[in-house]
């Protein structure tokens, strides 16, 4: 059999279930650059709510300060305007942090919506559907089929020769045969055109139009 390998190249035209893979693909590369964005804003608000908070717990502490400049003020018969500031400043820490602490709870939010949105995009779905309908996979069904009775009939050849089957031959049995290969070394587990098979679905999953040339 001849070498066989997996190509990618965009078509002229489309079947309808590479179109809708192609659609499935390009949205999940939108979500996963939304959710990676998404994640990059979390970790700018995680941070921005550190230093709000920060800056809140300094307010408060500034603002028992106020308390007592004003008192001494008073004594003094001086302004009292220490403590207004003081609440002035902490309104607006209080604030910053509030709206840290909502814009933390829509990217929260935004990452369960894009989480569901990538989980329903369906590419692997839309992978089957290409892979069903693909000429060269009903070629290879037919010749995995047409493999299948042949080897039905040497089995049945083999099982008639019996006992007069030459001695390192006997109890020779095809299924027994391949596992038998498998695991001394005489076959690889995965054959040439197996590996080309699973490099092409892989493409399919970032290329709609990959071929699967054989």
């Amino acid at each position: 059999m001849p070498a066989m390998s997996a190509h990618s190249f965009n078509t002229p035209s489309r079947s309808p279930e590479r179109d809708k893979l192609a659609t499935a693909i390009a949205n999940h590369a939108a979500i996963t650059a939304a959710l990676a964005e998404n994640l990059q804003a979390q970790q700018r608000a995680e941070y921005a709510g550190y230093e709000a908070n920060r800056s809140l717990v300094k307010a408060e502490a500034a603002i028992e300060d106020a308390h007592i400049a004003d008192a001494r003020a008073l004594a003094a018969g001086e302004a009292t305007s220490y403590l207004k500031a003081a609440r002035t400043v902490g309104e607006d820490a209080r604030a910053k942090l509030d709206s840290v602490h909502r814009a933390k709870s829509m990217l929260s939010d935004e990452h369960a919506d894009l989480t569901n949105r990538l989980a329903i995009v369906g590419i692997d779905a839309a992978v089957r559907a290409v892979i069903e309908k693909s000429p060269e996979v009903q070629k290879l069904i037919a010749n995995f089929k047409q493999a299948q009775q042949t080897l039905v009939a040497l089995q049945d050849a083999m099982a008639a020769i019996g006992s007069a089957m030459p001695t390192e031959n006997q109890g020779w049995n095809a299924t027994n045969w391949l596992t038998w290969g498998k695991q001394n070394g005489q076959f690889p587990q995965t054959s040439q055109l197996g590996l080309t098979v699973q490099a092409w679905i892989r493409d399919l999953h970032e290329n709609a139009d990959a071929i699967l040339d054989i």
